[in-house]
């Protein structure tokens, strides 16, 4: 039956420990070596056209970047704590190549900040106008 190929839970555990690759001592573990690892990649024209072509068709900056770096992580690139400290260099690096490539792109998941901080802004006038309209009726 398919979907059920998978691996049983706990099946990991029955392993020696080191035999995947971020359970080894990850291949960049400075900063400036990871992240010159991810802009050499995309130097190569036909990742960045792949990149792009992603990006024009609306999916957003910011989850192909997490994706690119959870994906370093599994394969034993870099520690997690590196991707946190890439993380938004390379976003703003690969922002600069879409602009310059004059491609349109959502940059975030769900709202901006911006819509975030408006949507704020209306709960917290949501709240005062109900605070006062509750002590007018006492």
């Amino acid at each position: 039956m398919k979907g059920f190929n998978g691996p049983i839970p706990g099946e990991s555990l029955t392993k020696p420990p080191g035999n995947a690759p971020w359970e080894k001592p990850s291949k960049y573990a400075k900063v400036e070596d990871a992240l010159k690892f991810y802009m050499d990649k995309f130097e190569d024209d036909k990742v960045l056209e792949d990149f792009l072509f992603l990006l024009s068709n609306d999916a957003p900056l910011e989850l192909l970047v997490d994706n690119l770096l959870g994906m370093g992580e599994m394969k034993g690139l870099h520690t997690t704590d590196v991707s946190f400290l890439i993380g938004p260099v390379l976003h703003e690096y690969l922002k600069l190549m879409a602009d310059a490539a004059g491609v349109t792109y959502r940059e975030f998941q769900g709202k901006t900040p911006e819509e975030k901080a408006k949507d704020k802004k209306k709960n917290d006038f949501k709240v005062l106008l109900g605070t006062s309209l509750d002590k007018r009726k006492k």
